[in-house]
């Protein structure tokens, strides 16, 4: 349809909705920014057997009600049984720097520690959802109640949604960056990390997840390694699985003690989308 000035009204941006595993939904109100990453978390230096962890990485734009969405949300915590699910606003956090709008989070100690979590974060255009979930196989549901949810209050100050180009720095310290490598794409801003400690948290796509993962990977340890007072750091892959049709990939990199590390995986589903990657880093 063409409006009285001869122009065509600006067309919707396209909702996209993949599935999920552990039986969750992706939420009405929201569009997926890529295909979520599923891939089984490579076992953690731990003494005795460890069970299987799968873990769930995906980022939305909210394009409804951010209520309502998070009020979904908890509800599929709730169902999912991992442990009760603690909701945190702004006031309720002792922090100087960038806080979600809201957060859902919820864990189990085991023989791995399950543990999901919801965050809203305003940002300078629609608001953004990211859900992170990792959950051991042999995790017996428990009955948990849906929290009360409290209203949603004003919205903290938005965070930046400028989006690096390929050979730009995506992240880590200052004189050891990480650049975007040679065809991937960033495809949500860098989010701060709440975690604790002075991280973010960044999604990109691929058409080859091993080549990027490694590429981050293995470029991170080898310029540590490069630095002649540095800590000796660790690598911990790439690993590559098949999990339910999809190739797999995860590593895990620190510097040493006092430095800094980040966490990747990425999976490419069967079909014509790219894979996705998920990099959560960490700095004290």
């Amino acid at each position: 349809m063409v409006d009285g000035a001869g122009e065509a009204p600006p067309s919707k941006p396209e909702v996209l909705v993949y599935p999920l595993p552990f039986g969750l939904q992706q939420v009405e109100g929201t569009s997926a920014l890529a295909r979520p990453v599923v891939a089984e978390l490579a076992p953690r230096d731990l003494p005795g057997p460890q069970a299987q962890v799968i873990s769930l990485r995906a980022a939305y734009r909210v394009t409804g009600s951010p209520e309502a969405v998070m009020t979904l949300w908890s509800e599929q915590f709730a169902e999912l049984g991992i442990g009760g699910i603690r909701v945190t606003t702004p006031s309720m956090r002792e922090s100087d720097g960038p806080d979600p709008w809201l957060e859902l989070s919820t864990s189990s100690l085991g023989s791995y520690w399950s543990h999901g979590s919801a965050e809203l974060w305003s940002t300078e255009e629609e608001p953004l959802l990211l859900i992170e979930v990792d959950r051991q196989s042999d995790l017996a549901p428990q009955a948990v109640e849906v929290p009360d949810m409290p209203e949603l209050p004003l919205a903290p100050a938005p965070i930046p949604v400028a989006l690096v180009s390929e050979g730009d720095a995506l992240f880590g310290p200052q004189g050891g960056e990480i650049h975007l490598p040679p065809g991937a794409q960033q495809v949500m801003p860098s989010v701060p990390s709440i975690s604790g400690t002075d991280g973010e948290v960044v999604m990109l796509t691929t058409d080859d997840p091993i080549a990027t993962v490694t590429a981050m990977a293995r470029g991170a340890y080898d310029r540590n390694e490069a630095q002649v007072d540095g800590e000796p750091g660790s690598l911990d892959g790439p690993h590559v699985a098949e999990l339910d049709g999809s190739t797999a990939v995860s590593a895990r990199f620190s510097s040493g003690i006092g430095g800094w590390g980040f966490e990747v995986l990425a999976s490419q589903g069967p079909g014509d989308d790219p894979a996705s990657v998920w990099v959560r880093t960490s700095a004290d």
